[in-house]
């Protein structure tokens, strides 16, 4: 079995947090937003949660910020070549909400061949078909990633982002204080650790299940996306991304 340490160095490789510095006359605003790469036919898609893209248009359109910097963030993975991050053409890649229902979390931006090219040169790994299409008939364990605010510095000329990756108990039934619903979600309750006191800025971030098979080989699948926690319980909400990846490859295909 390996090391939380092993694992979360793995799991880089799928994970392409992007960086914002938006201003509005004298005020700055620097943060970081979790998404990952996901392979529909072929096809690479940068995904995270919708209400992360509703939060940046609402700051942009209607709080009048500007995008100064943008940047990926894709030299975390293991075997990467480049630490720089690649300046990202944000507004002209179209980030989409797919829907303004919380039960469908999924913000999407299609990833041109260019960048596309970039992420593969630096080590980055889409999470294709065998494991969101193929989907677990066991699971040992199920772990989060993303970037929690917590452990992000930004400033003016620098940041340092720390990626994490949490257990996960899933729960059977739903919690109370999520709403009522008849979509097939993921339900479950993260474990911080000491390192964490809340998963803040972990939205859009993919929940993997985990199955150590007779050869004692370690596989993993992707499960859901990270939508909604409550502080008090630690307990999640996830959207479910094989939902996601059919209803993309209808459009691709």
């Amino acid at each position: 079995m390996p090391t939380h340490e092993e694992l979360v160095g793995f799991f880089h490789r799928h994970l392409v947090p992007i960086y914002f510095s938006c201003q509005k006359e004298k005020d700055i605003q620097n943060f970081v937003v979790t998404y990952f790469v996901l392979s529909v036919s072929s096809q690479w898609f940068l995904i995270t949660a919708g209400h992360c893209i509703h939060d940046i248009d609402r700051l942009i359109n209607k709080s009048g910020y500007q995008i100064t910097k943008c940047y990926l963030i894709d030299s975390m993975s293991l075997g990467a070549k480049h630490p720089e991050p690649v300046p990202f053409d944000y507004k002209n890649s179209n980030p989409v909400c797919l829907s303004e229902d919380r039960e469908f979390d999924y913000g999407v931006m299609v990833l041109s061949s260019y960048y596309r090219k970039l992420l593969e040169t630096n080590n980055v790994l889409a999470l294709n078909e065998e494991v969101w299409k193929k989907q677990p008939t066991k699971v040992d364990f199920y772990m989060l990633l993303g970037v929690p605010l917590e452990l992000t510095k930004v400033n003016l000329n620098d940041f340092q982002i720390t990626p994490t990756l949490h257990k996960v108990e899933a729960l059977s039934k739903r919690p109370d204080n999520f709403p009522e619903t008849n979509v097939p979600l993921f339900y479950g309750k993260v474990f911080l650790g000491k390192a964490l006191s809340n998963i803040e800025g972990m939205s859009g971030g993919p929940i993997f299940g985990f199955y150590q098979n007779d050869k004692d080989e370690l596989r993993y699948w992707l499960l859901a996306l990270q939508s909604r926690w409550l502080p008090k319980s630690h307990n999640i909400m996830a959207c479910p991304t094989k939902l996601l990846g059919l209803f993309l490859e209808e459009k691709v295909l």
